[in-house]
């Protein structure tokens, strides 16, 4: 599960050198609502891929507003990743907007593809940087999550041993109780028939 997340964010990675795109990774906290708001013109094109990493990553939702925040340019429910790209008819600022809906953290990693008139957005040292930085971000997160992991096998490893070693005590006791009733059993038969012996010898 784990090297599935850092192989994504590699990808995510790859193709934003590949593809000439901008992004970064934001980290959510419980409940916490985080947007993205940028201005464009009109015949450009509002692209952007997201993908979500934590404890519950399908507890994320996005949804992207125009220029009149009532206008739902696009909505993806408690699902990990998403991709919207949106052909821009009016000027003004767009959002971009996550929310998470969980008691743990979360984080998102967004990567927008520049497509205007002019062309694209150009790889800058600032840009690789910043990925840089993101993708440490992201590695970070995956590490807690990973050693989260090993507490939690640990504590059931413990736990699963302490059943073990419960269920061979009350093994042992049921078998020593068994063993003493038959004892007990053995003995009263005995003593009944040396009782018995006894009254049958005084008879006579």
């Amino acid at each position: 599960m784990i090297s599935s997340k850092m192989s994504l964010s590699l990808l995510v990675f790859g193709l934003c050198l590949i593809s000439l795109s901008s992004g970064f990774t934001h980290r959510l906290d419980a409940n916490e609502e985080f947007c993205f708001l940028k201005n464009y013109r009109a015949k450009e094109r509002f692209t952007a891929t997201y993908i979500v990493s934590g404890y519950h990553e399908s507890k994320v939702s996005a949804l992207v507003h125009g220029p009149s925040k009532s206008e739902i340019l696009y909505q993806n429910e408690l699902d990990r990743e998403g991709h919207f790209d949106i052909f821009v008819r009016q000027d003004g600022e767009y959002s971009a907007c996550f929310t998470n809906h969980d008691s743990d953290e979360n984080y998102v990693t967004i990567v927008f593809y520049e497509d205007q008139e002019t062309g694209v957005t150009p790889v800058t040292t600032f840009l690789v940087d910043q990925f840089g930085y993101s993708l440490n971000q992201t590695f970070d997160s995956l590490h807690e999550i990973n050693v989260n992991l090993y507490f939690q096998r640990t504590r059931e490893a413990i736990h699963d041993s302490n059943i073990e070693t419960l269920e061979s005590r009350i093994s042992w006791s049921a078998f020593f109780k068994v063993f003493a009733l038959v004892l007990l059993a053995v003995g009263q038969v005995f003593l009944l028939t040396g009782y018995l012996a006894g009254k049958q010898r005084n008879m006579v």
